[in-house]
């Protein structure tokens, strides 16, 4: 009762899982700022202070029972608002980072404007995006208020200044077909040009005249290198990205379809040749005494080859991907199994590969997946638990590489020096998965700590000693 109606959000930091999925509808004020000018380093608009691009707006938390009175300047804002991402629909850009302007950017950003800045927003969260926004559905309340309100995407599209967003991670809160619906009548306005420019055509067109030819075939060779992709999708993705390749990469690796027809053409297109290879080239690095392993100097010398250190993070999400047993070996098996589907069947090809896996990494969900294998791999052989030594320097090492986690090196120093004061000298399987789950949901101040919630008995004990030490 007191979370919900009287404890404020202040912002997106302190939203947790138990806030996302549409579980939770919060009101606030899209508040004016007294002092906007200097707001353009807070991401927001330079006209009005809380409303960025036109898909975006930054929202001042009033809880039902909450009556103090909303502030208006930068000093009383700063990190008092929460960053909401419109849910659904994309919308033209202002000009950021080098970039001109989107056509019908300031349109959009102004009807937008006029929709919330100064009004009272109910807002059902729904997500959070790779940028730290909390994603979701908002709902401006007109007369005869309270009982009519109007959803903010669905007005945006009505006027043709936005576009359903299709990208992955998108939400709709079950109104897709009627996203679907607004956007095909505003195609027959005027101003459903947005839909080309959106989608970055004039942009892209001006950037790619300015990109020699020899430099775009360069590039469609190393995207077919890395990706294993034909050479059409290479065109299309560094097309879309205006020939820059990392960006062309990103958009490829989030296509599980592109992703999917690229080892389908490797498989077409080598046959049982790439297990041959693959076969052979393990001969390179087996043990002599085990054929179906390398040893320490085989892995060794696969690192070298790899050109990359064996310490390298990228190591575990190679081991990952060969499905390794423990360190420092490699399986005959998963190292055929793992390579032979993608193709990769020789020292060049795996070596390029190794830009996917880092890039794989900063996906939120194969990151958890890859932590939870490093477990069983680091751990000693025959052994339940992994020493705490060893675990202190992985959490070291990958904590801070978690794209969902907003744990402080702070924080993971006191979790270790808790740790060892408890006495603490393994860490247990449960302890070890469920730590990145924990530091991806606690707040910076450890308020909104579930104690109902299954937690480890340790991290409980944890949460007490960090608020008895406040």
């Amino acid at each position: 009762m007191h979370r919900r109606f009287v404890r404020r959000i202040p912002s997106a930091e302190y939203v947790t899982p138990h806030h996302l999925g549409g579980k939770r509808v919060v009101r606030g004020i899209v508040t004016r700022c007294d002092n906007p000018l200097p707001l353009r380093s807070w991401g927001c608009a330079e006209q009005d202070g809380s409303v960025g691009d036109a898909d975006n707006f930054r929202l001042y938390h009033k809880p039902l029972l909450h009556y103090r009175t909303t502030p208006t300047t930068k000093a009383a804002l700063k990190d008092e608002t929460l960053h909401i991402r419109l849910a659904g629909v994309d919308a033209p850009e202002l000009a950021h980072f080098g970039h001109p302007a989107q056509p019908y950017s300031a349109e959009a950003l102004d009807h937008l404007t006029k929709l919330v800045l100064g009004k009272t927003v109910d807002v059902r969260l729904y997500s959070k995006d790779r940028y730290g926004r909390v994603v979701g559905m908002a709902h401006v309340r007109t007369l005869p208020w309270p009982f009519r309100k109007r959803n903010v995407s669905e007005e945006m599209l009505r006027a043709g200044l936005a576009t359903v967003y299709t990208a992955g991670g998108a939400e709709y809160g079950g109104m897709k077909a009627r996203f679907d619906a607004l956007q095909e009548e505003a195609q027959a306005s005027l101003k459903s040009r947005l839909l080309a420019a959106t989608a970055g055509f004039v942009v892209r067109t001006r950037l790619m005249s300015s990109t020699s030819k020899a430099t775009k075939e360069a590039r469609s060779r190393e995207f077919v290198d890395i990706t294993g992709a034909s050479s059409n999708d290479a065109l299309r993705f560094l097309k879309a990205s205006s020939w820059r390749l990392e960006p062309a990469l990103d958009a490829f690796y989030n296509d599980p379809s592109a992703c999917r027809a690229a080892e389908l053409l490797q498989q077409q297109t080598n046959g049982g040749a790439v297990g041959k290879n693959l076969e052979k080239l393990w001969e390179r690095y087996q043990d002599p005494k085990n054929p179906a392993e390398s040893d320490f100097d085989g892995t060794t010398l696969y690192c070298e080859d790899l050109q990359i250190e064996p310490s390298d993070v990228v190591m575990l999400a190679l081991a990952w991907l060969l499905k390794a047993p423990t360190m420092p070996r490699f399986s005959k098996k998963g190292f055929v199994e793992g390579w032979k589907p993608i193709g990769k069947d020789t020292v060049d090809l795996q070596r390029a590969y190794l830009s996917r896996l880092r890039s794989e990494m900063r996906d939120p969900e194969t990151f958890r997946k890859i932590y939870n294998f490093t477990f069983d791999y680091m751990k000693t052989e025959g052994q339940k638990s992994l020493q705490l030594d060893i675990a202190s320097e992985l959490w070291n090492t990958l904590i801070p590489l978690d794209p969902d986690s907003p744990f402080s090196p702070h924080h993971l120093e006191m979790w270790q020096q808790f740790l060892v004061k408890r006495g603490s000298k393994a860490v247990s399987r449960d302890t070890w998965n469920l730590f990145l789950e924990f530091t991806r949901t606690i707040d910076p101040n450890f308020e909104q700590y579930d104690e109902e919630a299954a937690w480890p008995s340790i991290i409980d004990d944890f949460v007490s000693d960090v608020r008895e030490g406040k």
